[in-house]
């Protein structure tokens, strides 16, 4: 069977096997990108159009936004598109079953501007915004390894000064914008590593959303925002489509 990725490469794979699944199944939360990895070369039986990547093909040098397409389209040709999950309702706080089918997730394409600058390789992209400038990467699967290695070995460092580390150091929003920003540069400053952090942590809401909204233009791959309707009170509330074990499982479960 045939893949065709978001930049368009086209890939004759085959389906996961059950060893495949368990790879998955026990990296789900840490460690799950390099499982990916592995995962994705061993089902890859040959590149029939490399598309934007070099003819000698390795899914590390794949952009996120491919790559997490790929795991979506995947998924559906392996296991079918029945993914039911719960998610709790935000008013009356019950457990809501949501009987999804993952071949509906919406595709974002690549922004026309972005794809003729990624096929040149150039995935650092120098934006403006109100308070100066910053330099956005639209990371291969290799550099958002590399990313989540330099955060975590950071923290390590400083749980080895004795300094307490909160066991969520950082709010999602944060942590978003971080995994997409290598620099700020505001007057004569620039701001990077875990300065950048501090940085993002204490600046105003509209400024976050500013930069939010930068890096949405510079990105592409699977939106899971989604609204649900509660079947107990009728609410309908935003909501993302979750990545649990339970997408890897037969039959919504069934192993």
């Amino acid at each position: 069977m045939e893949i065709t990725l978001l930049t368009g490469a086209v890939l004759e794979v085959r389906k996961w096997k059950l060893s495949d699944m368990d790879t998955l199944l026990k990296a789900v939360g840490r460690g799950f990108l390099p499982a990916l990895l592995r995962v994705f070369t061993d089902a890859t039986i040959r590149v029939i159009d490399p598309g934007i990547y070099p003819a000698e093909w390795s899914w590390g040098r794949v952009y996120e936004g491919d790559l997490y397409d790929a795991l979506w389209t995947w998924r559906a040709l392996s296991l079918g598109g029945s993914y039911p999950f719960s998610v709790t309702c935000a008013m009356c706080k019950r457990k809501v079953e949501v009987p999804f089918d993952v071949s509906t997730i919406t595709r974002k394409p690549v922004p026309e501007e972005l794809f003729e600058q990624l096929k040149i390789g150039k995935n650092r992209i120098p934006v403006s915004f109100s308070l100066g400038s910053a330099v956005v990467i639209v990371p291969t699967a290799d550099e958002a390894q590399a990313l989540a290695n330099t955060a975590e070995k950071r923290m390590s460092t400083v749980r080895q000064k004795g300094a307490e580390v909160p066991a969520e150091p950082e709010t999602s929003l944060i942590r978003s914008l971080r995994q997409k920003l290598l620099s700020v540069t505001v007057g004569e400053t620039t701001y990077e590593g875990g300065k950048l952090e501090a940085w993002l942590g204490d600046i105003d809401l509209d400024i976050g959303g500013e930069l939010i909204d930068i890096i949405e233009e510079k990105s592409f791959g699977v939106d899971t925002a989604a609204e649900f309707t509660c079947g107990f009170c009728g609410n309908t509330f935003p909501g993302e489509v979750p990545m649990q074990k339970s997408f890897f499982l037969l039959k919504g479960g069934r192993r």
